[in-house]
C-alpha cells in the first residue's frame, strides 16, 4: 500500500515534456534532462534538486514540523516554525488514495489546526506547502 501512495504521488507530482537542459524555469516546471517529464515546483510545492544543497531561509522547518495528536478523533494540529501570517496549502489524502479534503491557511502564530471530526476512520495523509517547501506527515483517525 505504501508503494503505491508512493506511485500515486509521483505521478500527481510529474507533468510534461522533458527538456533537453536541467533548469527551473520561470512558469514553474523545472526541466528534468533524460526523462519524460517536467517536475511542476510550484503546484506539487517540491524543491528542485539543484536548490536542495543551499540552505535559505523558509517558512517553517520539516525537522520542526509536528502532528499531533496521533492518532485524533476530533481535530489535528500542525505546529513548529510557521511564519505567522504565511499563507499554508493544506492536503488530507484518504485511506483510498483520493484527496478528502484540500483548503488554504493562515498560519496563526506557530500552528494550524485541522477539524477531522467528520472524517471516518483509518490511516490519513497530510500535505502541507507553501511557495518554497512541501511536507507529508501520516496520521491515523479513530
Amino acid at each position: 500500500m505504501k508503494r503505491f501512495l508512493f506511485f500515486v504521488c509521483w505521478l500527481l507530482a510529474f507533468s510534461g515534456k522533458a527538456q533537453p537542459d536541467d533548469a527551473h524555469r520561470p512558469d514553474g516546471t523545472f526541466a528534468l534532462a533524460d526523462t519524460v517529464t517536467a517536475l511542476r515546483t510550484r503546484e506539487a510545492g517540491v524543491v528542485p534538486p539543484d536548490t536542495l544543497a543551499e540552505p535559505r531561509q523558509t517558512a517553517f522547518s520539516p525537522a520542526l514540523l509536528q502532528l499531533y495528536p496521533n492518532p485524533a478523533t476530533h481535530e489535528l494540529t500542525l505546529s513548529g516554525g510557521f511564519t505567522a501570517g504565511g499563507t499554508v496549502r493544506l492536503r488530507l489524502i484518504g485511506p483510498s488514495g483520493k484527496v478528502v479534503r484540500e483548503t488554504t491557511q493562515t498560519a496563526d502564530g506557530n500552528a494550524l489546526r485541522v477539524p477531522i471530526a467528520a472524517l471516518p476512520r483509518g490511516l490519513y495523509f497530510v500535505e502541507v506547502w507553501d511557495e518554497q517547501n512541501y511536507y507529508t506527515r501520516k496520521f491515523t483517525k479513530e
